[in-house]
């Protein structure tokens, strides 16, 4: 039984010796996409800014001319009161998907869950070996 394990062990190490540069350029790969993740998200900011700039100039000038078309009719002033409404609706709309977009992109990918997960694993090898190797000694 002793041989077998031992057998089934140094298999499991050439395994694991053999999965050690994929895991390590799987590791990399991982951070170079973090790193364009990051210029993602820069530039995804970028563009929020941008657009919160389009969109406050457009309500400036949508409320002027508005202002403008209204000052005798109170009831296209309400009108202009629900464009507002809506206007807010829209960009809290906006705002409600980039916060929903920023918690996805928080979440732990399930590949860095595996390697996690081999990591342990070969903590836990390492230490069974150490047992063996003492048992042996007894």
């Amino acid at each position: 039984m002793a041989r077998s394990a031992l057998t089934r062990k140094n298999e499991i190490d050439k395994i694991v010796k053999d999965l050690v540069p994929a895991w390590e350029k799987a590791k990399e790969t991982s951070e170079r996409l973090k790193g364009q993740l990051h210029q993602l998200e820069a530039k995804l900011e970028e563009a929020k800014l941008k657009r919160s700039t389009l969109i406050a100039r457009q309500r400036a000038s949508e409320a002027r001319e508005q202002m403008h078309k209204t000052q005798d009719k109170f009831q296209t002033g309400l009108d202009a009161q629900t464009r507002f409404a809506r206007m807010e609706d829209k960009v809290a709309y906006i705002e409600a998907r980039a916060d929903a977009a920023a918690e996805i992109e928080n979440e732990s990918s399930p590949l860095e869950k595996e390697f996690s997960q081999m990591a342990v694993d070969h903590d836990v090898e390492a230490e069974l070996a150490a047992l063996k190797a003492k048992v042996r000694k007894n």
